[in-house]
């Protein structure tokens, strides 16, 4: 799950203050710690502490119907996309386009768990006879845990506009206008064909001077060595 994480690169959905989620938890984050600071909670801490508990509760609750929510539109995504509409998508955009957009789901899920996680741990700190953390600590892990809060909202909010086009997405690739993807894939070399006999007869060059050029071209494909003999087979060149 992790390594998925890593090679999506998802950690950066935390930091880029270009997205919407981000930067919008950045401000209001900002803007509750003034309030908090403004009102001196900090002081009067332990007369809010009820309150603050129950508070505390409905956002667990409401966190668990989120996570709810990004199940229902995980199986939703999941449905749209059969086994012919993923291979046409990552023909035209690149393979792992439609891992990448299921990730995303993946990821939020995972920091639901980890708000309410955190939830809990607040709570039970909050109940707790512990002496509350110096002033600036505090205001630190206000703006915190009220920017991963609301990062999370943000960020699902987010994705339901991904689910719209995601759907889009699917009407896109889905009408064949009654052509087999084979018959798109074919239709894809013989262009490629026409435009390699185009620049090898403008150009003068030799079918073995091409394959060798592909052939150091396609050498840091995955499966190479299987990528290589179909080239070979396909242009018709000797081993």
């Amino acid at each position: 799950m992790f390594k998925v994480f890593i090679s999506e690169k998802r950690y950066k959905d935390y930091i880029n203050i270009r997205e919407f989620e981000v930067y919008m938890s950045v401000l209001i984050s900002m803007l509750f710690v003034l309030l908090v600071y403004h009102t001196d909670l900090y002081s009067n801490f332990f007369d809010v502490q009820a309150d603050f508990c129950n508070l505390v509760l409905y956002f667990i609750a409401g966190f668990f119907g989120l996570l709810g929510f990004i199940l229902t539109g995980v199986a939703i995504v999941i449905g749209m996309f059969n086994k012919e509409l993923s291979t046409r998508i990552e023909l035209a955009n690149g393979k792992g386009t439609v891992k990448k957009l299921l990730s995303s789901y993946e990821f939020l899920a995972v920091n639901i768990v980890m708000a309410i996680l955190v939830l809990v741990i607040l709570y039970i700190l909050t109940l707790s006879e512990l002496s509350i953390v110096a002033d600036k600590l505090f205001y630190i892990i206000v703006f915190l845990v009220s920017y991963y809060l609301l990062f999370c909202i943000f960020y699902a909010l987010a994705l339901i506009k991904n689910l719209i086009v995601i759907y889009e997405i699917t009407l896109l690739y889905s009408g064949d206008n009654g052509v087999s993807n084979e018959t798109m894939i074919r239709c894809n070399e013989i262009r490629i064909d026409f435009i390699l006999r185009t620049l090898t007869e403008k150009y003068g060059i030799g079918i073995e001077e091409f394959s060798d050029a592909l052939e150091k071209f396609a050498s840091n494909a995955d499966n190479n060595n299987a990528v290589n003999s179909y080239l070979k087979s396909y242009y018709k060149v000797d081993e």
